[in-house]
């Protein structure tokens, strides 16, 4: 079956590209202008899951910052919906650092409790994953928690070197082989890129910070990615469109694919004369260290990239700009090569993603900011009525998952 389909996919592909290559050379022989990407006649949507799809023009998008837009939610989106995470005292997340959505599930990364709490996709609690100790299973440190899609594991990194593994009903398997060494001190983020292949993130590495490591083999394959200045994260590494891996990094306008064995520039976004390299930038000596002083080193940079993301048709990115203190979208509309920068939409809302897929993007918002996030003429009924629960409680509740769904 899979075959079949592959080979139905391939020749669908090349009936489409065909029909287009028809409809330019109709164009010309009739004496009308050469037709542009633009011009030509285009599906009005597409899902993650169809072998149509756009790519990112001259893989560049070119960004003015000082041309912010106006814009409505409902320009892009459809309905919105609501998911309030379960809250009791048993339950209450400390930080939520890592969001994964698998099988109808939420997987929530606690990085304060060292944990994974497990939840249902309307916000009601399984299970946990994961204990501090020295037995069996058991961690003392975790900076990552990912689902191999290889294994169909829960692995949860400790940074020291070990790679927990666990069943999805949130039994334990088995603990890797130490990874780490006089060659790969430590690790912050991974991803499986293959069956035996994981790429790390070392934060601290120097001068590499991106390694791709056999895991069979218990060594290191490949490392690259020169960061001469800071070395904290940004809100997101690695996202995942189309099965590739997407790397990108606060400092750096560039996003690369994962390739099989190194890095591949992918994109860039063209900010202009506002364009720099942080490796060549002449930093003040007294807060070239970010630990020192956070906020006057990032100070230094007219912008940081905190995170991205794209499906068949939109490339979206949440930009900071530290010596203005704002926060800005990237809309990228890689159909029309349209991009708008928006500060709020509706004048009002802060949209903030952390995930876009081909149905929906993927947000988060702690208790007491939902309303900069969502007003109630924005919401159905039934999500109104979830609105208004969840801020009428006084007491801390758990964050709530906000799915924006695609027109």
């Amino acid at each position: 079956m899979a075959e079949n389909f592959l080979i139905y996919r391939s020749a669908m592909r090349l009936i489409f590209f065909f029909c287009l290559c028809l409809a330019a050379t109709s164009c010309i022989r009739s004496g009308t202008s050469t037709a542009t990407v633009a011009d030509m006649p285009q599906p009005e949507s597409f899902a993650e899951d169809t072998f149509l799809y756009y790519p990112i023009m001259d893989k560049r998008i070119a960004v003015d910052l000082k041309k912010t837009q106006k814009a409505s939610i409902f320009d892009y989106f459809k309905h919105i919906e609501l998911i309030p995470l379960e809250t009791n005292e048993n339950v209450l997340i400390g930080r939520l650092e890592k969001l994964i959505i698998h099988q109808n599930r939420f997987y929530i990364f606690d990085s304060h409790q060292l944990t994974v709490l497990v939840f249902d996709e309307s916000g009601k609690f399984i299970f946990k994953v994961g204990k501090r100790g020295r037995g069996p299973g058991e961690f003392g440190d975790l900076d990552d928690v990912i689902i191999n899609p290889y294994t169909g594991h829960l692995e949860l990194l400790n940074p020291w070197g070990w790679i927990y593994s666990f069943y999805l009903n949130g039994n334990y398997i088995k603990t890797s082989n130490k990874i780490t060494n006089r060659e790969l001190l430590v690790v912050h983020r991974m991803i499986a890129l293959n069956e035996k292949t994981y790429v790390f993130y070392s934060k601290y590495r120097q001068p590499f910070h991106v390694i791709y490591y056999d895991m069979e083999e218990n060594k290191v394959l490949h490392q690259e990615y020169e960061e001469k200045h800071g070395n904290n994260f940004s809100d997101q590494l690695f996202y995942e469109y189309h099965d590739q891996w997407y790397f990108s990094r606060l400092w750096d306008n560039t996003t690369y694919q994962l390739g099989s064995n190194s890095l591949i520039k992918s994109y860039i976004f063209d900010f202009g004369k506002q364009n720099y390299n942080i490796n060549k930038m002449e930093m003040h000596v007294e807060i070239r260290d970010p630990k020192n002083d956070p906020r006057r080193f990032a100070e230094q940079f007219p912008y940081q990239i905190h995170s991205q993301g794209q499906n068949n048709r939109y490339v979206m990115a949440r930009i900071r700009q530290p010596r203005e203190n704002r926060r800005l979208n990237i809309m990228y509309d890689k159909s029309s090569q349209e991009c708008k920068i928006i500060e709020r939409f509706d004048e009002s809302v802060i949209f903030n993603p952390i995930m876009v897929t081909g149905e929906f993007v993927l947000c988060y918002c702690y208790h007491g900011e939902l309303e900069e996030y969502v007003t109630e003429e924005m919401l159905d009924e039934s999500n109104r009525k979830k609105l208004e629960a969840v801020m009428k409680v006084k007491h801390e509740l758990n964050p709530v998952i906000i799915k924006y769904y695609f027109k």
